[in-house]
């Protein structure tokens, strides 16, 4: 019976040889199918996040703080039923996040790309991935096998390489993970350094232009302060001397000059008090009254000055 039935499933296997389909092949008991799984770097930037993820992100912990009791499931499929019941519109504010959050991937992988982890890790891939390639071309033993099994067509079970994706530096044509991006990026980086100690005498050179720019304005500051308090001297003075002008003037107003009919105004009190000093100093004792005249101008100039002095500073000790 057991020959009949060796022989029914040899027929059978021959039969769908014949008709172009390979003999079947079952796998040996305990020796399962090997996997080759894509290895996460524990150390890249968070994936980006789909637009209903972070929906179910928001909804989920609403719906938890309301409902603690509700199982995962019944969250799970009630979410996904309000996410389909959704319009367009109402996904939009999702989208927008989901894009953005993809632009933040991209950013940070680009930057993460360009770290040693990352090349590290790289490396650890491919060699792990030539080690099983190598291991899998090294020729199985045929130890222990029953006959039927060792004549049988061996099975393929080489894994699929791990697929790296071959990418290529944005605005180049130099592709990543060769000896060529390697130089680049050495030359990329010292570059980068050169620029930041440019930048860092830049910003030396800011600062010390920037006190230089608060020292100048400082003594700006300080000239117009400086202006303002010698321009207000000024017009004391001016007012003060029209006021000897005046003074002068009213004084002398019925005194000719010697030998002439020349008498002061505010006008001409310049030139009449510089003839009269040109007449007194050329005879002093003939001109004794004129010399009085002008002694007693001057103390009643000097009255008035002091006078208005005092006024002037109790004014500003009352401000």
């Amino acid at each position: 019976t057991n020959n009949k039935m060796e022989e029914k499933k040899v027929g059978e296997g021959a039969s769908g040889a014949e008709k172009g389909n390979p003999p079947t092949i079952k796998r040996p008991q305990g020796v399962k199918r090997r996997r080759n799984p894509t290895q996460r770097d524990p150390n890249a930037p968070k994936r980006p996040c789909t637009a209903y993820q972070l929906f179910f992100s928001e909804a989920s912990e609403r719906l938890r703080s309301n409902q603690p009791d509700m199982k995962f499931s019944e969250v799970s499929r009630g979410l996904a039923a309000q996410w389909t019941g959704k319009t367009p519109e109402e996904k939009q504010p999702y989208v927008e996040l989901a894009e953005r959050d993809k632009e933040r991937h991209t950013r940070e992988m680009g930057e993460y790309q360009k770290t040693d982890s990352y090349k590290q890790f790289i490396s650890a891939m491919q060699a792990k991935s030539e080690a099983a390639s190598k291991a899998d071309s090294e020729p199985e033993k045929e130890k222990g096998k029953p006959a039927a099994e060792s004549e049988a067509p061996p099975t393929s079970s080489k894994p699929t390489p791990i697929s790296l994706q071959q990418d290529f530096v944005p605005g180049t044509d130099i592709p990543i993970f060769t000896e060529h991006f390697l130089k680049y990026n050495r030359e990329m980086e010292s570059e980068v350094r050169k620029l930041r100690q440019a930048n860092s005498q830049l910003e030396e050179d800011n600062a010390l232009l920037s006190r230089h720019v608060e020292n100048m304005q400082t003594a700006v500051r300080r000239m117009q302060a400086d202006i303002e308090q010698q321009q207000t001297r000024n017009a004391a003075l001016k007012d003060h001397l029209e006021k000897i002008r005046r003074v002068t003037s009213a004084a002398f107003c019925d005194t000719p000059l010697p030998g002439t009919s020349d008498t002061p105004t505010q006008d001409n009190i310049d030139s009449y008090m510089g003839k009269l000093q040109v007449i007194i100093a050329s005879d002093p004792e003939k001109h004794n009254g004129l010399v009085a005249m002008v002694k007693n101008v001057a103390q009643q100039l000097m009255k008035e000055f002091q006078s208005q002095t005092h006024d002037d500073q109790d004014t500003t000790d009352q401000v």
